[in-house]
């Protein structure tokens, strides 16, 4: 099998209600019809708006991703025509799946909203560095410290092997990680885990950026946070 992202993205003046609903009322039934033997669908959470992070250059905003599991890519354009329902602007990623923290005890199942609040960031590699350093940096340094700084319950990364869609940007890696609550994000002092002390947070916050600068293209980074629904499980 071979795992697609579909990044979505919508105009800033466009009703996040409106997109959610042709996406989870439209595009999905279709999707599921297809009998794939995996679905994940994170989706824009508006609670959350202000930890939003950069636009697309045309101003669109990154507002979903469908992670689907098909037994081969040349099956993939069924899913394209599911997803032209919701409109905005849809890229496609060959990625292989990496999960170095599963979720502990997935307690609910398939097609119900997933606890938590997840954070979608889809990434370039930082200009000039050679894809050597940027998988050292990113899983031998960025990975760990994501678990030592934060409340993770889940981190899946997806390395991207190649686009699917003309023109689409060329992100190296879409990265989906979850913590516990909307308040364990948006609190930076639980969120950086640094136990009320100002100096530590502010210590804690200066060492996750340096790092994310080593191996990211920060100017072009794209963020957003989500709810997530596992529709059909392959992982966690």
């Amino acid at each position: 099998m071979e795992k697609i992202i579909f990044g979505l993205w919508r105009a800033p003046d466009r009703d996040v209600d409106g997109v959610q609903h042709a996406l989870f009322y439209e595009a999905l039934p279709r999707i599921m019809e297809l009998d794939v033997p995996g679905v994940r669908i994170l989706a824009e959470e508006p609670k959350a708006a202000r930890m939003r992070y950069n636009a697309a250059p045309d101003g669109s905003l990154l507002t979903a991703s469908v992670g689907v599991w098909i037994d081969s890519i040349d099956h993939r354009q069924p899913v394209f025509d599911a997803l032209a329902v919701v409109g905005g602007t849809t890229h496609a990623y060959l990625v292989t799946e990496s999960v170095p923290l599963a979720y502990a005890d997935r307690t609910w199942p398939d097609g119900e909203k997933s606890p938590g609040v997840s954070i979608l960031t889809f990434f370039h590699r930082k200009p000039g560095l050679s894809e050597d350093d940027f998988f050292a940096t990113w899983h031998g340094v960025q990975t760990p410290l994501s678990f030592e700084l934060h409340p993770i319950t889940l981190y899946m990364r997806n390395s991207v092997a190649r686009s699917l869609t003309p023109g689409a940007p060329a992100f190296a890696g879409i990265v989906e990680e979850t913590v516990p609550s909307l308040d364990d994000l948006l609190d930076f002092d639980r969120f950086y885990s640094a136990g009320g002390d100002p100096e530590e947070l502010r210590r804690r916050m200066t060492h996750s950026m340096d790092v994310h600068e080593r191996f990211t293209d920060m100017a072009t980074m794209e963020m957003v946070p989500c709810f997530e629904h596992i529709f059909r499980t392959v992982s966690t």
